[in-house]
């Protein structure tokens, strides 16, 4: 899913989910990642960590499908 939505290629997906923990309010128990030890998502951007850090948001909308196969969807 990384490539398709431009993230590059997993590594980079991994750099950029790590990034926006830093501008971000909590990690979600419910979202997790296998790949970062099943560590939440990051959530909630904080407006503050990002003016402080001047580091800028990275969003994805896309989602996986839940049936294989299927595609994209939102």
């Amino acid at each position: 899913v990384a490539g398709f939505v431009g993230a590059g290629g997993a590594s980079a997906a991994l750099g950029a989910t790590r990034s926006m923990y830093e501008i971000t309010a909590a990690r979600n128990p419910e979202w997790t990642i296998p790949a970062l030890d099943f560590a939440g998502t990051p959530t909630g951007i904080d407006a503050r960590k990002v003016v402080a850090s001047g580091l800028a948001p990275t969003i994805n909308t896309g989602i996986a499908h839940r049936e294989p196969g299927v595609g994209q969807v939102g």
